[in-house]
């Protein structure tokens, strides 16, 4: 379990602390399980634990894609908030069979032209996983615990990477154990998230090329494959390098909370804690 603390100063924001909690388990399974499982009493200990006499005013819990419901949709741009929002609600109520309350985490495209239809691509995190998030986080009195959807999480942690070059299509490759998640960013706007079932070196390379062909890209066309999570090594790189040459690059989130150059070992891996560090500043 990782975790990042950040504060909003006037340049920006800025790196607290970081770091991670090591259990006898898989954490992830059991918080994002189907159960309120006695060792989320374990984490919710281990919280508490790093954070004695921490303030804050949020804090916000990066959830797997694999534990998220996502759908694309269409709204019309003449639609009110209300209307959006009450439409958006039973799309996922239906693909969920029926289960209520939870969150939703919609972001909308661009209009193909003036006055059509405008794209919202949707996460949904259900009621009991909210339930889960907050239990376990319920050391701080008083505070909003948000749920995050990862591949939003990912996006605001990249975004201030990326927005200053304006590069045309960047690929971001996620690599965690048995599932790598891909999300594809077109000309500023997210185009596509995916999640695949693959922890395989090659399967992950695959798919990498497939979500780009999906979109009906050129892969020639992709300025950046920039990766991250807790399962990027220099096997992957290398591997990677041969299919995209000279464009994969680590996702590295320290500027984005002005972390000196330095102060981490160059084999840190804090490429691994872009979501965690996207939730933070979401």
């Amino acid at each position: 379990m990782r975790y990042v603390e950040v504060d909003r100063r006037e340049s920006g924001w800025g790196l607290v602390r970081l770091g991670s909690c090591d259990f006898e388990f898989n954490a992830e399974r059991e918080l994002f399980g189907d159960v309120m499982s006695r060792k989320l009493d374990v984490m919710r200990s281990a919280v508490s634990d790093v954070f004695a006499s921490t303030f804050t005013g949020v804090v916000r819990c990066v959830v797997p894609a694999a534990s998220t419901t996502a759908f694309r949709t269409a709204v019309e741009e003449t639609d009110s908030r209300d209307q959006r929002e009450s439409m958006l609600a039973f799309e996922a109520s239906v693909l969920t069979a029926g289960k209520t309350g939870g969150d939703l985490y919609p972001t909308e495209g661009t209009p193909q032209e003036p006055g059509a239809p405008v794209p919202v691509h949707v996460y949904h995190v259900d009621e009991e996983t909210t339930t889960r998030v907050r239990h376990v986080c319920s050391v701080f009195d008083d505070t909003p615990i948000e749920p995050v959807p990862s591949a939003t999480a990912v996006y605001h942690g990249v975004w201030p990477l990326i927005a200053s070059s304006a590069p045309s299509c960047v690929l971001l490759l996620g690599a965690y154990d048995q599932y790598t998640e891909y999300q594809v960013i077109l000309d500023g706007t997210r185009r596509a998230d995916t999640v695949v079932d693959a922890g395989e070196e090659a399967d992950r390379i695959y798919f990498s090329l497939d979500a780009v062909r999906r979109l009906g890209i050129d892969v020639n066309r992709v300025d950046n494959v920039l990766l991250h999570g807790d399962r990027v090594d220099g096997s992957l790189i290398a591997a990677l390098h041969e299919v995209w040459t000279g464009r994969v690059e680590l996702a590295n989130p320290g500027p984005v909370v002005q972390l000196e150059e330095g102060r981490l070992e160059a084999d840190f891996g804090f490429e691994a804690f872009l979501a965690t560090v996207g939730a933070a500043i979401y």
